[in-house]
């Protein structure tokens, strides 16, 4: 994440959709570039959510309930970090951008 916000989409999982609403651990895994956030504001297809667990090692937990099958969702995660840095000011690299949050990994359970 090069702002305190980003967006990514991903696809749900095919199933009968007389099953009713289905509940989802959505678990984020990657790297804060500046200090663990003060807070993070999840929005899932407009819906508003909670972080249920964040790591000190980057990963997040998020549930949420949908009525979507096989279709598409969006994600917006917006993190509130008090410094933002770059990797130069971290002596990672010489990248002068500001980031927040490197995701490295995304995955999707049955909750």
């Amino acid at each position: 994440m090069q702002r305190e916000e980003a967006n990514f989409s991903m696809t749900l999982p095919e199933r009968l959709a007389a099953e009713g609403p289905k509940n989802y651990l959505l678990k984020l895994s990657g790297d804060y570039f500046a200090e663990k956030p003060n807070a993070i504001g999840v929005t899932i297809d407009g819906t508003t959510t909670y972080v249920t667990d964040v790591a000190n090692d980057g990963s997040l937990s998020i549930r949420f309930t949908t009525l979507k099958v096989g279709e598409e969702i969006d994600v917006t995660l917006k993190l509130s970090v008090p410094e933002i840095k770059s990797p130069k000011d971290l002596g990672i690299s010489t990248d002068e951008r500001t980031l927040t949050y490197f995701l490295k990994s995304v995955e999707l359970e049955a909750a």
